[in-house]
């Protein structure tokens, strides 16, 4: 190689276009990627499953959930509730007997509520 190689060699144009596309190729594909994976993300997301909610009116809210209790034994077949009562917050778990709903809550209360008095919450 010879000293003037480098000395006032610019790069070619056609080269520098080349360059170009192909990086504005590449941008393009990962906008893509990302694009293709939020709709997948979006068309194959899970429901949660329904919540049910029943309030008197003083600001006392009962909300059943569809997940297994936590803490308790699973062949008791609990599943979770919130519970709102006079402002406090309380760990619950409810079950289904007779078309009532019973409520047993962190403090060893049991609150029953007829299944009808809940109302399906609406998905935010």
């Amino acid at each position: 190689m010879s000293k003037d190689y480098f000395q006032g060699r610019s790069v070619d144009e056609e080269q520098r276009r080349d360059e170009l596309r192909y990086w504005a190729r590449v941008v393009l594909v990962m906008i893509f990627a990302i694009a293709l994976g939020g709709a997948m993300r979006w068309a194959f997301a899970e429901e949660k499953p329904p919540t049910y909610s029943v309030e008197d009116g003083s600001g006392n809210v009962v909300r059943i959930l569809s997940e297994p209790c936590a803490d308790t034994a699973p062949w008791l077949g609990l599943q979770k509730a919130e519970m709102r009562y006079e402002g406090v917050e309380y760990l619950a778990c409810w079950f289904v007997i007779s078309g009532v709903v019973v409520i047993l809550d962190s403090n060893g209360d049991a609150t029953p509520i007829p299944a009808h008095a809940f109302t399906k919450d609406e998905p935010l």
